[in-house]
């Protein structure tokens, strides 16, 4: 518990750092492309892992990866906030669209880390039947728990600040934040079924 404690006394020290500083919307752009690379590959079957063997194939796959997770992510970051500014109004909770737009920032900037990792893999996934590949199997296989276990922590971090910081906007118990970026999320669901079944 005491671990815990201190990982959220972290959290908290970082918001309070943040959220006070005036927004960088070039951080918040890559908070949202780096959301929208982890929400990409969910959403496509990890299409983008083709076997081409080709530098064009590969060219292909990281630039459409890219260019779809960065408008995903603008399309789910700004779309949800909006909602959610407007569930939280309907609330009686004024908070600042900007503030919002501050906490998905802080919050969604780790998933960076997953997004770089996809970009290895698609990569690694391009050119899986040349001889190097074949070579290194066994070292992708070693350091593959590792990645998991470090995206698993990367997962929980975001979590962390994300409802620490919501907690700290709104003075709501955890579930009713967990319900309010639900809700807030549905704004983006049309185009999640799109993408899963087109």
């Amino acid at each position: 518990m005491q671990f815990m404690s201190k990982i959220y006394q972290y959290a908290d020290r970082i918001l309070d750092k943040r959220l006070n500083s005036k927004p960088r919307w070039f951080l918040v752009l890559i908070s949202f492309s780096s959301f929208g690379a982890v929400m990409v590959p969910i959403l496509f079957k990890d299409s983008f892992l083709e076997q081409g063997g080709s530098m064009m194939t590969l060219f292909v796959m990281l630039i459409s990866y890219l260019i779809i997770s960065f408008l995903y992510g603008l399309i789910f970051g700004f779309g949800s906030t909006f909602i959610m500014k407007h569930i939280l109004r309907f609330m009686n909770l004024d908070i600042k669209y900007s503030l919002l737009i501050k906490l998905f920032q802080i919050s969604f900037l780790p998933y960076i880390i997953p997004g770089f990792i996809y970009l290895i893999r698609i990569t690694l996934a391009n050119y899986f039947e040349t001889e190097f590949v074949q070579s290194i199997l066994p070292y992708i296989a070693i350091i593959y728990l590792p990645i998991a276990l470090l995206t698993l922590i990367v997962y929980a971090w975001v979590f962390i600040l994300l409802f620490r910081g919501m907690k700290r906007l709104t003075a709501l118990k955890l579930y009713q934040n967990v319900l309010i970026y639900i809700g807030s999320g549905l704004v983006i669901t049309p185009l999640n079924i799109l993408l899963l079944y087109y």
